[in-house]
Order: structure tokens, then sequence, then C-alpha cells
């Protein structure tokens, strides 16, 4: 049981940081609603539906961002 409570955190995490994406994106960002963000979108979902099947974990693509970017997302309670 707390092993799909934990992975129902974790997909909940990943919408949620998906949709504040795109808001960061259209609204400070400038990207337009008629290419970009739904080119953006679709990228999103595809990840998402990786992640689902477990081709990506949670922690990997934090990891992988870090690596790329040097942004480093930690978990605090």
């Amino acid at each position: 049981m707390k092993r799909k409570r934990r992975r129902s955190e974790e997909v909940a995490k990943g919408y949620l940081l998906g949709v504040a994406h795109a808001i960061i994106l259209l609204h400070k960002a400038g990207w337009g609603q008629k290419k970009r963000l739904p080119e953006f979108a679709e990228a999103m979902v595809d990840m998402f539906d990786q992640w689902q099947n477990g081709q990506h974990g949670y922690k990997e693509m934090i990891d992988q961002l870090e690596e790329l970017t040097g942004l480093k997302i930690e978990e605090r309670e």
C-alpha cells in the first residue's frame, strides 16, 4: 500500500510540475499558444507516458535535469 501511495504522490508531483512549467512558459517566457506551447505540452505528455510505463524514474529525471542544467531540486517536508 505504501508503494502505491508513493507512486501516486510522484505522479501528482509530475503533473503539477508540468502544469506549472506550461504557465511559466506562457506568462513569463512569452511562449505563444500557437506553436511552442503545444509542442512543449506534447513533449511533456510523452515524457509522463514514458515515466508511467517505467522507462524513466522520478529520481532519474531529477538527476538528469541537474546534470544538464545545474538546477538542483530537493524534496522538503
